[in-house]
């Protein structure tokens, strides 16, 4: 009864087609009462049938872009514009140039103008490290006549975090940046973001986050999704990548920082730069149906978002291997039982899979059974582990896995309870086994 007693807790949160077991577990010692099961090294790496061939074309860093002369243009037209119409015609124009420059802020190496469209002149500030988190220090204005606040300020090459700020004194994150950050402020909840102004040139050992709201027709919902790009993407023009869906979206970085966790990874050489998707719920009511391995919920459905709509749209938008054995998804407590769900139900685009602490007794082990009446499935790389919580059956689900001849990675440290913290102390783990 161990396992039923715990999972509820959570509630409110390029290869080939051969099969390749994980790689072993590295260098780091088991902590006292943990076991691990470690199949043999894997060959090599993933890559996609887009991945140029070795040596195809140049991978430099790409030249930073001037987006700021955007803006600067906008200024002088406005300036010889008094027709309000034509004003506004040229804001909308301005404004889709934006979007296609990838949003704000706009900036070069000496400046960053920051945009907000649709609140009257004196209602919003930008408050950030460039001004000692200050509101009101740096108020926006608005070209007059329209209905667009800006900001052109000097600031350093260097990156920088903000929030815009009302009159009122509510902190916003800003709605036209998709690049953030955790604001650092624990919470129990969600927990919230502050946008970023990129540095002007791409350094350091450090991936960034991009932020995404993604509707899904599966599932009649929107919510926010949240793309790990590590470091190395952003110093190379033309390697792809991995991608890993992580349940929990916004848990997983406010409460366990597993985009933290994956800088150590892979600066530590334990795992390969790999893009993470964060998805978010849409709402923390549908957790159990979106989460379920029952049909009878909306379990399929979520497999057939992230499959059908969202991994598409993380292909188009970003440097992805984009084939099944280079796609995985993790996570934790019903997220843990959602990602075996998924690469069960989507086995055409899922190949790999990663539980932590998963809730693989529900609806009486019935995803446990479905794993013991599968012969067809492909898995490349399964990955399963657990504390004192949900230890009886992620230990069914392994031998489960194991019987069908699927390479399995079991960590376990029974020291662990049932939380975030235990997840990001265990994350490393996933990421070593799941790509190695």
């Amino acid at each position: 009864m161990r396992c039923i007693a715990v999972a509820l807790l959570l509630l409110p949160w390029g290869c080939s087609d051969d099969v390749l077991p994980p790689d072993d577990a590295g260098t780091d010692a088991a902590p006292p009462d943990a076991s691990v099961d470690a199949p043999a090294p894997e060959t090599g790496p993933d890559l996609g049938p887009d991945a140029p061939p070795p040596d195809s074309q140049s991978c430099a860093a790409p030249a930073p872009v001037d987006t700021r002369k955007l803006f600067t243009a906008l200024e002088a037209d406005l300036a010889t514009l008094t027709d309000p119409a034509k004003r506004a015609a040229r804001i909308d124009t301005f404004m889709k140039d934006v979007a296609v420059a990838g949003g704000t802020p706009l900036r070069d190496a000496t400046h960053v103008v920051f945009l907000y469209r649709g609140l009257p002149t004196g209602t919003l500030s930008v408050a950030g490290t460039f001004n000692g988190w200050t509101p009101g220090a740096d108020p926006m204005q608005t070209f007059g006549g329209t209905d667009l606040c800006y900001l052109d300020k000097p600031v350093a090459p260097a990156g920088q975090e903000y929030k815009l700020v009302t009159a009122a004194g509510t902190w916003l994150q800003d709605p036209l940046n998709r690049n953030v950050t955790w604001d650092g402020i624990p919470s129990a909840g969600l927990g919230a973001f502050n946008s970023v102004v990129p540095p002007w040139s791409a350094t350091g050992a450090k991936g960034r986050l991009e932020w995404l709201q993604v509707a899904s027709p599966e599932l009649g919902n929107t919510r926010d999704v949240f793309v790990y790009l590590p470091a190395a993407y952003d110093q190379e023009s033309c390697a792809r990548y991995g991608a890993l869906l992580v349940n929990d979206g916004n848990e997983s970085i406010t409460r366990s920082h597993f985009d933290q966790v994956a800088d150590a990874t892979i600066a530590a050489g334990k795992a390969r730069p790999v893009i993470l998707v964060f998805v978010a719920l849409a709402s923390q009511a549908d957790r159990m149906s979106e989460y379920s391995c029952d049909a009878a919920d909306k379990g399929d459905e979520y497999a057939d978002f992230l499959c059908d709509t969202l991994l598409p749209l993380v292909d188009k938008t970003y440097r992805t291997e984009g084939t099944p054995q280079s796609r995985g998804v993790i996570g934790a407590s019903m997220g843990g039982l959602s990602a075996y769900a998924a690469l069960w139900w989507r086995n055409d685009c899922l190949r790999r899979a990663g539980a932590q602490s998963g809730s693989f007794f529900y609806k009486s082990d019935m995803m446990i059974d479905r794993v013991k009446g599968s012969t067809s499935v492909q898995v490349s790389h399964a990955y399963l582990d657990n504390g004192l919580d949900n230890l009886d059956c992620t230990h069914d689900m392994r031998d489960a896995l194991k019987a069908q001849s699927i390479p399995v990675y079991h960590w376990e440290n029974t020291t662990q309870d049932h939380e975030w913290s235990a997840w990001q102390d265990r994350f490393d783990e996933a990421l070593a086994h799941l790509f190695p």
